[in-house]
């Protein structure tokens, strides 16, 4: 009983210690009563989440469409405007390809340029490349 005597002073000192730093702690607690809302308000607020739901949903759809269109290739080649010409073969000059390009009405229409020489084929937005008799086009 003796030692129950002298620990119990020094436990109420520390409990007494830890209410005084709860205590000092501010604690503000805000409660919001809102009145419940009737059937045809649950009704409409639903169909407006539906409504947005799917608008949202119809958004994402038309930007993934748009980034898919972006990517198709006659996409690609329509929205090219410089070309470079490539021959790799001793039947076919490049310069008889460009000359007959530029000969094309759709070629004045596009408002189409073509690009000469070997170190600026990079800045094309297409190659033609002209290999034994069968012409590849790349973007």
């Amino acid at each position: 009983m003796k030692h129950i005597d002298h620990v119990l002073p020094l436990v109420l000192v520390l409990v007494a210690g830890m209410n005084v730093y709860a205590q000092s702690q501010e604690q503000n607690i805000t409660v919001t009563v809102k009145p419940s809302q009737t059937v045809e308000e649950r009704v409409a607020n639903s169909m407006k989440e539906k409504e947005l739901r799917e608008a949202a949903e119809d958004k994402l759809a038309a930007e993934k469409s748009a980034r898919i269109a972006a990517k198709s290739p006659q996409s690609l080649l329509g929205s090219g405007r410089t070309i470079f010409v490539s021959s790799n073969t001793s039947y076919f000059e490049e310069v008889q390809l460009q000359n007959a390009l530029r000969k094309r009405s759709e070629f004045e229409i596009l408002e189409m340029a073509i690009i000469d020489g070997w170190d600026k084929r990079n800045i094309a937005d297409m190659v033609i490349e002209q290999a034994r008799g069968k012409a590849t086009r790349r973007k």
